[in-house]
């Protein structure tokens, strides 16, 4: 079946790295409401941007389950996502630099949040592209 192409450590490795990507996410999710209530009443301020930044915590468990799973990788793992993860950047990176020309003649300033998401999505959609490629290769 499906289990029968990974090996028990890599099947170890993926469920150590959900239990933690999960527990940290949801700690997100709670912290990130929660600073939003805390936050609304509050006028602007040190405070108030402390309070807005709380987030940032349990964002960094995140990161921190992110890395640890990648050094679980074997060597052609972390070659596979090294080579996605640098094309989309590299497309990210093109998209930044022409939307910045679009800038110049009037369109809007665009947030962190939109170049996190079209990497995102380059990231998704080349991997994607990768696993047809690999299917029809086979």
């Amino acid at each position: 079946m499906e289990n029968e192409k990974y090996s028990k450590k890599e099947i170890a490795n993926n469920k150590q790295y959900r239990k933690e990507l999960s527990l940290s996410v949801i700690a997100y999710m709670v912290v990130l409401f929660g600073s939003i209530y805390i936050a609304k009443p509050i006028p602007a301020g040190l405070i108030k941007s402390l309070i807005a930044m709380t987030p940032v915590i349990p964002g960094c468990f995140t990161l921190w389950a992110i890395i640890r799973h990648m050094n679980r990788f074997d060597e052609f793992m972390r070659v596979y996502l090294l080579e996605i993860i640098a094309t989309a950047g590299g497309v990210t990176a093109f998209f930044s630099f022409t939307y910045g020309f679009a800038e110049g003649i009037g369109f809007p300033r665009l947030t962190g949040f939109v170049y996190y998401a079209i990497f995102m999505i380059a990231w998704l959609v080349i991997l994607m592209l990768r696993k047809l490629k690999e299917r029809s290769d086979a």
